[in-house]
């Protein structure tokens, strides 16, 4: 089997800055860090070459011979530079990654390798570099990393952000298009990773994103012994990103959804993650100075 990548999805079209299709506009092929040309092929199988450059028809879609064409390319890094008609660039990308290669791979038990790729400031995942994990490094301050078009990349899409910073800083996340998150224990549109080295992996349906692997901070972090500001039965008008609250009444405002005895933590967004807790739920109260355990079916302090 030929080890091929897609470099653009199935319907993909060049566009100006109004979204309008761009007629005669070129897509153009390098190596990665190179004014080498790389060819690029119609087919996963790399068995029809298109050149180096594929030229964009009436409605900005890439053509060869009058035909719409989808694009494919080989094994490492690649630079692909568009440009309109009158040769002005719209945008030109490197280092994008490439198919993996499977050379060495064991032909009835091929695994995947994951790349790293490091953060320490906002980002938006790339929506060609599935398979990535961010090791997000939050020293400096929290980060906000903004998922791609579950959309566009479409289904089995997926990418890892990882806590990589023994600090109080913590990695947000956000959907685009309020496109939701299945997340850990909740579903919405935001959330974060507070602990370090805990990490979430996330897989898109073509509609929206899925938590499919959890990884619990390291000894120190948030879990499974966190710690919560206090406890109160509605939100604090400026909260702390991360903070967490116990609900000891009947709640009320943006919390009047949620149960008492419910774990809520600031998201970073304007919102709260609620988290229902289980037995065994161990919790230090910072403003009290104590402990307190959830068994059965309420907080018991120590």
């Amino acid at each position: 089997m030929t080890d091929s990548i897609q470099v653009v999805k199935p319907g993909w079209r060049l566009t100006d800055d109004n979204d309008e299709p761009l007629s005669g506009g070129t897509l153009e092929f390098f190596q990665a860090g190179t004014s080498t040309p790389r060819t690029v092929y119609a087919d996963k199988d790399l068995a029809t070459p298109l050149g180096t450059s594929v030229t964009t028809d009436a409605g900005g879609y890439p053509s060869s011979g009058g035909n719409r064409v989808q694009l494919y390319t080989g094994v490492g890094p690649f630079k692909m530079t568009a440009k309109k008609a009158d040769a002005s660039t719209v945008f030109s990308h490197d280092n994008i990654v490439g198919a993996q290669d499977t050379t060495g791979f064991s032909t009835d038990r091929a695994q995947p390798i994951t790349q790293i790729e490091v953060k320490s400031a906002d980002f938006t995942a790339g929506t060609t570099e599935s398979g990535i994990l961010y090791n997000c490094n939050v020293t400096g301050g929290s980060i906000l990393a903004t998922f791609p078009s579950a959309v566009t990349v479409g289904d089995g899409f997926r990418f890892g952000l990882r806590h990589n910073s023994n600090s109080t800083n913590g990695v947000k996340y956000k959907t685009v298009s309020s496109q939701t998150i299945a997340d850990i224990g909740a579903s919405g549109q935001y959330g974060s990773i507070n602990g370090y080295g805990e990490v979430k992996w996330f897989v898109s349906d073509g509609v929206g994103w899925s938590v499919d692997t959890y990884v619990p901070p390291l000894i120190g972090g948030p879990v499974p012994y966190f710690k919560v500001a206090s406890r109160r039965a509605a939100p604090v008008d400026n909260p702390t990103f991360g903070a967490r609250y116990i609900i000891n009444a009947t709640p009320t405002g943006a919390w009047s959804s949620y149960a008492v005895g419910d774990v809520v933590e600031e998201d970073g967004n304007g919102g709260y993650i609620r988290y229902t807790p289980k037995d065994g739920w161990t919790a230090y109260i910072a403003d009290e100075n104590l402990m307190t355990q959830y068994r059965d079916t309420a907080w018991v302090d120590w």
